[in-house]
């Protein structure tokens, strides 16, 4: 059964996903939600509407708006122009998000399988079937994209691991690739050099030359963009993103927090900061703004720094516990649009909240505590992985500390205020591959504590 795994595992993955696009499709069409699916939300529509820029007046701005985008990067809305101009219809992306989807499956039992064959499988099957990364990858965002480039630039990673410096030449640039696409991958450069450094049985001189190649390609592919954006609004950054929802939501939601005031009343008073010192007065999502932006949002977290790191690590816990099955059935129309917020909860120590929040909201609970359930489990199996990092020259190790450093990376940037299922999703692949690593690990010393025990009882016998 062993060869017959990849036809089956990306069979499945692209038969699910497009069963469930056309349940969705007919739902959508026949109850009136979901909006214009598959297009949710303004990051969907806004992706949409710069392709079609890009396609009908060869700008990469938004409809309507003079200045060029500097808040969305060119990846994933040149891959919709592309769908587009062959085919017309936006539709078609998901089809080969599908798809995608199916190679990103396979992917992730190539580098599982490089551990042991239960957790390629495992890891990818957990993947195939996640009801989460289903709905996202039937919908018009980057994240499906984007983890099958970032799959890409690890497997080359892992499978030449002590080759060639021309295969670190190609993971660097694939993987510039991935950051043009979502720019959270900026975090996975640093966490490929200290994975060598760990873990390479390759001169320290040989890893620093293949840190460098990967660099250097990497550099080729994001450079243009930065020079782009050097020349149009004297920025070197590669996106506006970071800088807007610090600004818009993650400090504004905890000046809200700390002062007990709506979000709005707490964003009109970053806003009117922010119209005292910037000459363009706009609060505008683009690179022309965000130094100011910042200057605002240090400002006020440089008051009280450790008061927001305990805001910041509770609302990062939906990134690791969050169901994403309750904002799925409510785009749906089957939950209550405003749901009660956990986070908030949880940061009042509001128990009697809690309870209310559970009991009188029956589909949204279940949902909750099933999803919830799910990933604790899985948590607790990247939890126990950690102890597969001790022995460097254990087979897979360095493809284990892998996963767990992209994981905790990518929660320190994309944790806080903003933390989401959809936002784990980028990485769940690599959570995957661990908490089943995990879960063998544990497995074989169950075996083998009651290996010992048996022998220890012949010996007395």
């Amino acid at each position: 059964m062993n060869g017959n795994w990849g036809p089956v595992l990306f069979t499945v993955t692209v038969a699910v996903r497009l069963i469930a696009f056309s349940v969705l499709s007919d739902i959508a069409d026949t109850h009136g939600v979901l909006g214009r699916y598959p297009i949710i939300g303004n990051d969907s529509g806004g992706y949409a509407a710069v392709a079609r820029m890009l396609l009908e007046e060869g700008r990469f701005a938004s409809p309507g708006l003079a200045e060029p985008q500097s808040y969305v990067v060119p990846g994933y809305p040149v891959f919709l122009a592309g769908v587009l101009a062959v085919a017309g219809d936006v539709r078609w992306a998901i089809l080969l998000q599908a798809i995608l989807a199916g190679f990103s499956t396979l992917l992730i039992w190539k580098i599982g399988s490089a551990v042991s064959h239960r957790v390629g499988v495992g890891a990818a099957l957990l993947f195939a079937a996640d009801p989460v990364g289903i709905f996202y990858s039937i919908t018009i965002l980057t994240e499906t994209l984007f983890i099958f480039l970032l799959l890409i630039c690890l497997s080359i990673f892992v499978r030449y691991f002590d080759g060639r410096i021309g295969w670190f030449f190609l993971s660097g640039l694939v993987l510039g690739i991935a950051t043009l696409t979502r720019p959270t991958a900026l975090v996975v450069l640093p966490v490929l050099a200290i994975v060598m450094w760990l873990y390479s049985s390759m001169s320290l001189r040989r890893i620093i030359t293949c840190v460098l190649v990967m660099g250097f390609s990497f550099f080729m592919i994001v450079f243009p963009w930065m020079l782009r954006n050097k020349i149009l609004f004297d920025s070197w950054s590669l996106t506006a993103v970071a800088t807007t929802q610090w600004f818009q939501q993650s400090a504004p939601l905890y000046y809200a927090y700390k002062y007990n005031v709506s979000h709005a009343e707490a964003y009109e008073v970053f806003r009117a900061r922010l119209m005292e010192i910037n000459p363009h007065k706009s609060d505008d999502g683009t690179l022309r703004n965000t130094p100011y932006m910042g200057r605002v949002v240090r400002e006020f977290l440089l008051e009280d720094p450790f008061g927001y790191m305990y805001f910041h690590a509770v609302k990062t816990l939906p990134f690791f516990f969050s169901d994403g099955l309750r904002d799925i059935a409510r785009r749906m129309g089957f939950v209550e649009v405003n749901q009660p917020n956990i986070g908030n909860l949880l940061l009042a120590r509001d128990v009697r909240g809690l309870w209310d929040a559970l009991a009188h909201n029956s589909l949204s609970s279940v949902l909750l505590l099933v999803g919830a359930s799910a990933w604790f489990l899985i948590i607790i199996g990247m939890t126990i992985s950690i102890a597969g990092l001790r022995v460097s020259s254990q087979t897979g190790a360095h493809i284990i500390a892998l996963c767990l450093l992209i994981i905790l990376a990518t929660a320190l940037i994309a944790g806080g205020p903003n933390a989401s299922a959809r936002y784990r999703f980028s990485v769940s692949p690599f959570m995957f591959i661990a908490a089943v690593y995990g879960f063998e690990m544990f497995r074989a010393y169950l075996k083998n504590n009651e290996e010992l025990s048996a022998r220890g009882g012949s010996a007395s016998g």
